[in-house]
C-alpha cells in the first residue's frame, strides 16, 4: 500500500509539474507576442470597365488560409494629361457610385488586416488579379502601416472605342421578277454597336459563273429585276 501511495503520489507530481510548465509556456507566449506569420495575400477585384462602377467587395485569399480579413477599399483616379509616374502626383479619391470614364489612370487600393493569431511581416507579399503588387507603391506591409497591409492595382486609360465582336445581316433572298433588297436589318455585338451604309446587288449569267475569281460579276440597278438564268449576290 505504501509504495502505491508512493507511485500515485510521484504521478500527481509529475501532472502538477507538466501543468505548471505548461501555464508558464501558455504565459510567455502571451507576453512574446508570437503568432503565425502571414506569407502571402491574393486579391481578386473587377477591373474597370467603361461606365461600370467600382468593385468595392474583392475576394481575398491568404496562406495560410483565413488569415487575413479584408478592411477597406479604395479606388483613386488621375487624368492620363497630369500622370507623370512619379510620386508627386495627386490621385484623386473615386466616389462609390462614380462610373469609370475613359483618359484615366486608376487604381485601387485594397487594405487588410491580419486574423487573431496571424501577422503580417516585411517578407509577405501579394497579388491583384494574380499579377504582383506594383514595386512602385512599396512593399505590401511596413512598419509604418500600424498593421495594416495594402495590394496596390494600376489601371491603363480606357478607351472610347469598343471593338465589334459579332455582325449578322437579315436580308431579302430573290425572288423572280422582284427588286433587290437595299435595307437589310443589321444586329451586332454589341448591341447597336453597327448600322448598314450601303448595300450593292450583283449577278452573273449560269454560263459565265466558274467560282473563281475571275468571273465578272455585273452590279445591278436598283429597280432591276431578278430574272431567272443568273447568280446573285
Amino acid at each position: 500500500m505504501k509504495a502505491k501511495m508512493k507511485i500515485n503520489r510521484a504521478v500527481t507530481l509529475v501532472l502538477c509539474l507538466v501543468m505548471a510548465f505548461a501555464m508558464m509556456s501558455l504565459t510567455a507566449f502571451a507576453e512574446d507576442g508570437e503568432v503565425a506569420e502571414i506569407t502571402e495575400i491574393s486579391a481578386t477585384i473587377t477591373a474597370p470597365v467603361l461606365g461600370e462602377a467600382p468593385d468595392y467587395e474583392p475576394v481575398i485569399t491568404a496562406e495560410p488560409e483565413n488569415s487575413v480579413v479584408l478592411y477597406e477599399v479604395y479606388w483613386t483616379k488621375i487624368s492620363a494629361d497630369e500622370y507623370t509616374g512619379s510620386d508627386s502626383e495627386y490621385w484623386s479619391m473615386m466616389e462609390a457610385d462614380e462610373q469609370f470614364e475613359a483618359g484615366y489612370y486608376y487604381s485601387p487600393e485594397i487594405c487588410c488586416v491580419a486574423a487573431d493569431g496571424y501577422c503580417f511581416t516585411e517578407e509577405t507579399t501579394g497579388t491583384v488579379n494574380g499579377k504582383a503588387h506594383v514595386d512602385t507603391w512599396g512593399d505590401v506591409y511596413g512598419e509604418d502601416y500600424d498593421g495594416y497591409a495594402y495590394l496596390i492595382a494600376f489601371y491603363e486609360p480606357l478607351s472610347e472605342t469598343v471593338e465589334v465582336t459579332e455582325l449578322s445581316a437579315t436580308i431579302t433572298a430573290p425572288v423572280l421578277g422582284e427588286t433587290p433588297d437595299y435595307s437589310p436589318v443589321i444586329a451586332s455585338v454589341p448591341e447597336n454597336s453597327a448600322n448598314g451604309y450601303r448595300t450593292f446587288w450583283y449577278k452573273i449569267a449560269e454560263a459565265d459563273y466558274t467560282g473563281t475569281t475571275d468571273d465578272a460579276w455585273s452590279l445591278m440597278e436598283a429597280d432591276e429585276q431578278y430574272e431567272s438564268g443568273y447568280y446573285y449576290a
